[in-house]
């Protein structure tokens, strides 16, 4: 943490409404982090008639994180025992691989990539694992919906919504991607001490952007998700712009590019280029999010 973004955070405190914030941060999931930011990056106190609730509401939400890591483990396991190879891409696995702490994310759901052909052993694995169908599809129906559709919603046996996808682009996008080429990209991955696999930062960077478009960029944790993925930090990659579909996939990248533009200490392509070449650094405005929410020092100490 640099000494002008704490001299400018100090300069915020007195300014602060807590009750506006904290909603905003609920509204936009970005309480986690707002947290780590101001007790752990910034080592900023917590006004004292909060300190206790914003404590036990940052444990509330680890907890919850290592219950969904347990959760999101079995489920990889038991398809494993199966042969069945599966990719964990949102949840505490994301916040695993972007920010290095699974607590620092809040996490609805649980996201796993499968392959198409697996998808019907899968949901068959899971129903008997005591897993719930809402859907209750034919074999027919079955067919039909997983030659159509990119997600198939279970209930756990705890309650937890579990989703399998085997589509990282919906159909409907009209984006056509090879489902073994990101298959041969997949990277290890340790959760909670546990191996899994992750997307390549490329093949997730693609992911993150097109569900923040999709979903019209509601919430801020999007961009920060994007923001930390192409920080120094997490970003080695350069191929992303140069592959087949390099020209359609743009659109989606530069949504989410040039959106937070005054937002983040991030350097994105100056102007629309198949490669990565000149860059510039954008200005810092409003500063109090570039201030608890810049990319970079999330890593716990």
């Amino acid at each position: 943490m640099s000494q002008d973004r704490s001299q400018c955070a100090l300069g915020l405190v007195d300014s602060l409404d807590w009750s506006v914030l904290l909603e905003l941060a609920r509204e936009h999931r970005l309480f986690p982090l707002l947290y780590w930011h101001w007790t752990k990056s910034l080592q900023l106190s917590l006004p004292a008639g909060l300190a206790s609730q914003l404590d036990d509401r940052f444990r509330a939400n680890a907890a919850r994180s290592l219950l969904l890591a347990q959760e999101l483990a079995e489920v990889v396991e038991r398809l494993g025992r199966r042969g069945i190879p599966a990719v964990p891409f949102k949840g505490p696995a994301l916040a695993e691989c972007l920010y290095g702490n699974a607590a620092l994310r809040q996490c609805v759901d649980l996201d796993i990539l499968i392959r198409r052909r697996d998808v019907a052993n899968a949901i068959q694995t899971l129903l008997s694992a005591g897993y719930g169908d809402g859907k209750q599809l034919t074999a027919v129906q079955q067919t039909a919906y997983i030659d159509t559709q990119y997600e198939y919603p279970l209930l756990s046996p705890t309650g937890l919504l579990v989703e399998l996808q085997w589509r990282i682009v919906p159909r409907y996008f009209s984006l056509p991607l090879d489902e073994e080429q990101y298959w041969s990209r997949i990277q290890p991955l340790t959760l909670c001490g546990r191996q899994m696999h992750s997307l390549s930062p490329e093949d997730l960077l693609l992911f993150l952007c097109i569900h923040g478009g999709k979903h019209g960029w509601q919430k801020l944790i999007w961009l920060a998700d994007v923001a930390e993925l192409v920080s120094p930090r997490c970003w080695t990659g350069n191929t992303f712009l140069t592959r087949r579909g390099a020209l359609a996939l743009y659109a989606w990248f530069c949504s989410a590019c040039f959106l937070p533009a005054g937002c983040w200490e991030s350097r994105f392509p100056r102007r629309p280029n198949l490669r990565w070449r000149a860059t510039a650094g954008w200005s810092v405005s409003p500063k109090f999010w570039s201030v608890i929410l810049s990319p970079g020092d999330n890593q716990p100490t």
